[in-house]
């Protein structure tokens, strides 16, 4: 981490609605005073043309990692106020310069929204701070005893996870799986990696049918919480041909009314939502973070025609040894025809490398959770490359599949009764015929040497697959979940299953 300092620079207005101003040392001159600035906050002054700014006086200070580390555990606050509303990285970094300076001071995070009687003008501990230019507020406390240090420390709570993804010479794959609007759940483990700023360590992202409408956009920098702004864009119905209200009687007549279009295209689907779906996304990686590093983005598909191809991603992304293994495709394309579920989405049309034109289905066809295709890239790259690939492999998987187990009249229903009981061991029996195919090739790889393959089974309580008025409650219950579940001691518990 760097901190730029610089003498005789005023303060400076850096946001509309917002006043933010420099970190200063409390020692002052006269007239003149040092400052201490971010390198997010640096860039934007030297870019930025509204400021009359001269870098040739910064003074650069590099953070050591073990420093940087202290200033975290300094950083308290509610793990659901963070994953609700988490600050970016950067403006945690103005935060850790805070705490650099005053060797005493605990700063608790609020969230984005004072409670009740709480005004920054009547307490001067109380502070709102956002990045250069930004427009939000992120509400901090002050803390100058230590008794006032009730709530834990997310980076402790997740430093166990941190560390699994800071291996050095591995290749480091996200993997999300399939689960219709349950897509949603993931979006608490992508606050969690970017408030532990882990981005930066995952090498590719791989998504299967509705894990690739939210793998896409954080590949391309998108904050999590836009990702989730989607969502509740479909559950408020932004976009009617995206409108499922569940598997009953309302989606089925609301199927039915779209039903004439099969009259007008002979194409197998009957809801055309790759319009609005890419609008949707478009809309959201306008607002990406410029300053994040894109990462290598794939998706599961399956084809009509039955080729050998089962990876869409771009050209950039493809070398001549990969032979019909990956095919290119926008990653705007790769995500549309991931996610296009038979019968109820219309394919998506793609060009193929010898120009033929061929419809793509849900990658949920192919492989649920991406982990056999990108242990197989990573193989192809060793056997090709060996000096320039990474001789570990490590994949975190997120498995957001239902379980039948899941579904509310048995989750309901009472244990004493002998039907009760018949259902429910009927369920779990079906549940564990689904997982056996995740969990023999989990198995496998992990027999591999030099694989590591880790992940976790979100559990919401609820299907939710095809209902997207679910989706506000799939979004506080996988908080919920990855709060509980991703804490210390999680990797001293997952196991690999047993077949």
């Amino acid at each position: 981490m760097l901190i730029f300092k610089i003498e005789n620079l005023k303060s400076v207005k850096l946001n509309e609605g917002l006043s933010r101003y420099f970190h200063h040392a409390k020692s002052k001159r006269g007239s003149a005073r040092t400052s201490y600035i971010t390198q997010g906050t640096y860039d934007y002054l030297v870019k930025s043309s509204k400021m009359k700014f001269v870098a040739i006086e910064a003074e650069r200070t590099e953070i050591s990692s073990d420093v940087e580390a202290s200033l975290e555990s300094r950083i308290i606050s509610k793990l659901e106020a963070l994953l609700s509303d988490s600050p970016p990285r950067s403006v945690v970094e103005e935060i850790k310069v805070m705490l650099w300076l005053n060797p005493k001071l605990t700063l608790r995070y609020l969230g984005r929204n004072l409670e009740t009687g709480q005004k920054l003008e009547n307490d001067p501990n109380l502070f709102c701070i956002d990045i250069a230019g930004g427009r939000r507020c992120y509400y901090w406390q002050c803390l100058w005893t230590v008794e006032a240090e009730t709530d834990p420390s997310p980076f402790e709570h997740f430093h166990e996870l941190k560390q699994w993804f800071q291996t050095p010479d591995t290749r480091i794959i996200l993997c999300i799986g399939s689960g219709g609007m349950r897509m949603y759940g993931a979006t608490a483990l992508l606050k969690i990696l970017d408030l532990l700023d882990i981005r930066s360590n995952i090498h590719e992202i791989w998504g299967s049918s509705g894990g690739s409408l939210v793998a896409y956009p954080y590949s391309e920098g998108v904050a999590p919480q836009w990702i989730e702004q989607i969502g509740y864009d479909f559950y408020n119905n932004r976009y009617p041909e995206i409108n499922l209200t569940g598997l009953h009687f309302r989606t089925f007549l609301n199927l039915g009314r779209q039903a004439f279009q099969i009259l007008k295209d002979l194409k197998p689907g009957i809801i055309n939502f790759q319009k609005s779906l890419k609008i949707a996304v478009d809309e959201a990686v306008l607002k990406k973070d410029k300053l994040k590093k894109k990462i290598p983005f794939y998706a599961i598909s399956t084809s009509t025609r039955g080729h050998t191809f089962s990876v869409l991603t771009e050209e950039e992304n493809i070398e001549k040894y990969h032979g019909d293994f990956l095919c290119k495709c926008k990653s705007l394309q790769a995500m549309a025809a991931s996610a296009a579920i038979p019968i109820i989405f219309k394919p998506e049309l793609i060009q193929m490398p010898k120009g033929t034109m061929e419809y793509w289905l849900d990658g949920y066809l192919n492989e649920e959770i991406p982990l056999v295709s990108p242990y197989h890239k990573w193989q192809l790259d060793r056997k090709n490359r060996p000096d320039t690939t990474p001789k570990k492999l490590k994949i975190f998987y997120i498995d957001l599949g239902m379980r039948c187990s899941e579904l509310e009249f048995l989750r309901k229903s009472k244990n004493a009764s002998l039907v009760g009981k018949k259902m429910k061991g009927i369920a779990s029996f079906i549940d564990k015929v689904l997982d056996y195919r995740l969990d023999q090739v989990v198995k496998i790889l992990n027999s591999v040497e030099s694989v590591e393959v880790v992940g976790v089974r979100v559990e919401l309580g609820m299907l939710g697959v095809l209902d997207t008025r679910t989706i506000p409650l799939i979004i506080q219950r996988s908080r919920e979940f990855f709060t509980r579940s991703l804490g210390k001691g999680f990797f001293k518990r997952w196991t690999p299953p047993k077949i």
